[in-house]
């Protein structure tokens, strides 16, 4: 910062033993993000990341993203930690690697209980959709869910984020997910499947689908339930459990 006295009226070197770190916003541009994550890091002018890196061009592309979308207030230190714990791993390995299990862990109760609900299982949709209704709306990090049958074809109408409804609009009520990971991985473990990171189409947030066969009372598999959680809420979630 050219005069840090302007932009903070506490000794934060003497206070928190580190400098103050600018606000944040698009108009930063990238020498702004590498200027706040080398702040955090405490990195040395000769270790000091390059505002050339990929990892800072993805934080980046995150910020403009919410500017885009009309945000006006500054992007928050904690928001900008959780995206550089997830655009520079190999700087926060042990934090995100710790986030991201809890995480998953998370994940991998609600599908468990949501494959478990007798509703969910009776493989009727007008029982099925008012239990996922309810996930959506308690879990805002659940994108889009559905339930299909045994040949991958979806039996449920398209349950979202009200933000996303339309977006959605152009899968169809039979669409045809048979040839899906996320699909074929619960039916061939037997069990709760959890997808590697990958960018929505619909969306562009950075996401996992987490799925598990549905069972009727012989443990015969009668359809799947899948979920597409976006990684960056339900990391917030969970790190506000711990």
């Amino acid at each position: 910062l050219k005069n840090e006295e302007i932009y903070n009226i506490f000794d934060t070197d003497k206070i928190l033993n580190r400098p103050a770190r600018a606000n944040v916003t698009d108009k930063s541009g990238l020498a702004g993000i590498a200027h706040w994550v080398n702040s955090y890091l405490g990195l040395k002018p000769e270790s000091a990341l390059d505002k050339r890196h990929p990892g800072l061009a993805g934080i980046y592309e995150w910020v403009k993203e919410q500017y885009a979308q009309g945000r006006v207030t500054s992007i928050s230190d904690e928001e900008m930690l959780m995206q550089a714990r997830m655009h520079l791993p190999e700087y926060f390995k042990s934090d995100f690697d710790k986030l991201r299990d809890h995480a998953l862990d998370l994940s991998e109760k609600i599908i468990e209980r949501l494959a478990a609900d007798p509703a969910v299982r009776s493989m009727n949709a007008e029982r099925i959709e008012p239990v996922l209704e309810k996930a959506v709306h308690q879990h805002i990090f659940i994108q889009f869910i559905y339930v299909t049958d045994m040949s991958g074809k979806k039996i449920t109408h398209n349950i979202t984020q009200p933000e996303y409804k339309d977006k959605y609009g152009t899968f169809g009520l039979h669409e045809d997910f048979s040839d899906r990971d996320w699909f074929n991985g619960a039916l061939d473990e037997g069990g709760v499947f959890i997808t590697d990171f990958y960018k929505s189409r619909i969306t562009g947030a950075l996401c996992i689908t987490v799925s598990a066969p549905l069972l009727d009372d012989d443990g015969n598999s009668i359809g799947v339930i899948g979920a597409d959680l976006r990684f960056e809420e339900l990391a917030r979630m969970s790190e506000a459990m711990v």
